[in-house]
């Protein structure tokens, strides 16, 4: 049993977590043929099924959950899904797996080395008769210790422009992120504390107190 990480190893924490950050900011196009390679393994360690042979690569996430519902008799409106693959998403999990394999010489079992080459596609809808995935983020921008944030444009954009505004890791409206000059007043448009928590933030505590009290 470890009961305390040596100096090394509490160094390498950064490490394997830099790396895996740089994993997730430079996946490339999805090869469909490769795809269909390591999603067949997937499928059969993690799933224990075989891969569908219908494949449908979509340009974002929204892309592919519209098709999901094109595909199961849903109504393309109907509210976003976020599927239990959710490829490089989880690179979080990976990092940790990563580093206690190779730091701590902790090993797991076949299907969890198996569930990390998802690590090579953005989200993966496993559905009976077909899989739907979506091609990697065009773009990603991050804060370290928070999450996604930019200021000023979109923290995540994809190719067929579905993007993501968020700051210091909460999800924002676009108008939030990217106005320069924000108007006091829309402080009451927003419901949700963490994202007013952003808009106070942005704007200043002491520029907010003035202008709703003129």
């Amino acid at each position: 049993m470890i009961e305390k990480l040596t100096e090394e190893q509490e160094q390498l924490l950064a490490v394997y977590r830099d790396k895996w950050v740089q994993k997730f900011k430079e996946m490339k196009p999805i090869d469909e043929s490769k795809a269909k390679d390591v999603l067949s393994e997937v499928f059969s360690a993690v799933l224990c099924r075989s891969l569908p042979d219908k494949m449908y690569i979509e340009k974002s996430p929204l892309a592919a959950w519209r098709r999901v519902c094109e595909l199961s008799g849903l109504d393309k409106k109907s509210p976003f899904v976020w599927p239990y693959l959710d490829g490089v998403w989880s690179s979080g999990y990976y990092a940790w797996v990563d580093y206690y394999s190779e730091v701590l010489d902790r090993k797991f079992t076949p299907a969890t080395y198996s569930y990390m080459k998802m690590a090579d596609f953005d989200v993966v809808y496993p559905l009976d008769d077909a899989v739907v995935l979506s091609e990697p983020l065009l773009e990603v921008h991050t804060i370290s210790g928070k999450g996604l944030h930019r200021d000023g444009g979109p923290a995540v954009r994809y190719a067929d422009d579905f993007c993501v505004w968020a700051l210091n890791g909460v999800r924002v409206p676009q108008w939030l992120a990217e106005d320069k000059r924000l108007e006091p007043k829309r402080f009451a448009e927003i419901s949700n504390v963490e994202v007013r928590r952003e808009f106070v933030r942005k704007i200043g505590i002491e520029l907010l107190i003035e202008e709703l009290h003129t």
